[in-house]
């Protein structure tokens, strides 16, 4: 559907360009989109029409702007947030790339297939998004300039928010492609009130999402981690969906951090051992040792392989801490523990998503 959808945008756009058409700026609508953009903490991305509609706003500010100097650029201070939320709930159907061209640095935001959104000077500053943006598969310019009938694609935006089949996604992400519906009931026969169709993902999905095929050369190991990840979101689903008692949901929060550790473990561990074998060196197994006593060594050969920025590092210990600690005996805090609630264990996710697409940029 949304395929469709932004490709009849493009035509909008194509053919406003080709009729001349400039776009109109209403004064209120720029006070309220330039005070809500420059001024707002949090970005709420809930599904493609949400970020599409952000994208546009401040396409529309960036072409009001042209005419009035007087609103300023600080409404683009927002694209970095935007772009990371987009990653972060892994919204379908969007993807960016960071490059630059004769006027310096352009972030090129592809919806679809066909349309395309640039923005100069975004300020994407962070070292591990950027680096992941522009190691992205590139995008081009399509040559339709999105800024002559901004306010039509605005309006269009937000005719979409409004649309009667637009569908809420869940705020933990997933890949749009779904291949499988399973409804829940519970132990007493009763609907629960657990949605009856949760999309989950399919396991080829999470592979190419997740570049598993580079990273992992085995591929029992390949399909465990896929269903390892797949598993993680529909937990998401469940737990956003659902109406959990406290104690189960913090309980499934430190399952999913736990668990989300352990798939950038198993990628390490494959990465470290290809690595050893490429240079001929030797690992406990090959020596009739339990295989259990290579993971460390091939970790280490991993992480001396991609080194990571000192920040980097410091939140990996911390991960890594946290995968640890899941023994009852520790007496560890669940309920209490600030460690296991849904925004941390987004942020993980998140970490988890950018570690990998940095290791498979790199190999």
């Amino acid at each position: 559907m949304h395929t469709n959808i932004f490709r009849d945008l493009s035509k909008l756009a194509e053919e406003s360009n080709q009729n001349g058409y400039q776009a109109n700026f209403d004064n209120e609508t720029v006070r309220k989109l330039n005070g809500s953009l420059s001024n707002q903490p949090k970005i709420d991305i809930r599904n493609t029409y949400t970020a599409f509609f952000y994208f546009a706003a401040i396409n529309y500010l960036n072409a009001a702007t042209k005419h009035n100097k007087a609103i300023g650029y600080r409404f683009k201070s927002c694209l970095p947030r935007i772009v990371t939320e987009c990653y972060k709930k892994r919204i379908p159907d969007v993807r960016f790339y960071l490059t630059k061209d004769g006027k310096g640095e352009v972030l090129y935001c592809l919806f679809g297939e066909s349309f395309t959104f640039s923005f100069h000077s975004p300020s994407i500053n962070e070292p591990t998004l950027k680096t992941a943006l522009e190691r992205a598969k590139p995008i081009r310019f399509d040559g339709i300039r999105k800024q002559l009938c901004a306010d039509r694609i605005l309006q269009k935006a937000a005719d979409l928010l409004k649309g009667p089949t637009q569908k809420a996604q869940t705020a933990v992400s997933k890949p749009s492609a779904r291949d499988q519906s399973t409804s829940y009931s519970n132990r007493n026969g009763k609907a629960s009130s657990a949605p009856t169709n949760f999309e989950i993902y399919s396991i080829g999905k999470v592979i190419d999402d997740f570049h598993l095929n580079r990273l992992i050369s085995n591929p029992q190991t390949r399909e465990n981690v896929a269903v390892v990840i797949s598993t993680l979101y529909f937990y998401a689903d469940l737990i956003r969906e659902t109406n959990l008692p406290h104690h189960i949901r913090k309980e499934f929060f430190r399952e999913m951090v736990t668990q989300s550790f352990s798939v950038v473990e198993a990628v390490e561990i494959d990465i470290g051992r290809l690595i050893a074998r490429r240079n001929g060196k030797d690992l406990p197994s090959d020596h009739g040792k339990d295989p259990k006593e290579d993971q460390q060594i091939c970790v280490n050969l991993c992480h001396k392989e991609f080194p990571m920025e000192p920040s980097t590092s410091r939140l990996y210990t911390e991960y890594k801490q946290l995968r640890h600690n899941v023994h009852l005996c520790k007496e560890q805090q669940i309920i209490n523990s600030s460690y296991y609630t849904e925004e941390t264990t987004e942020d993980w996710f998140e970490f988890m998503h950018q570690y990998l697409n940095y290791l498979a940029s790199n190999i």
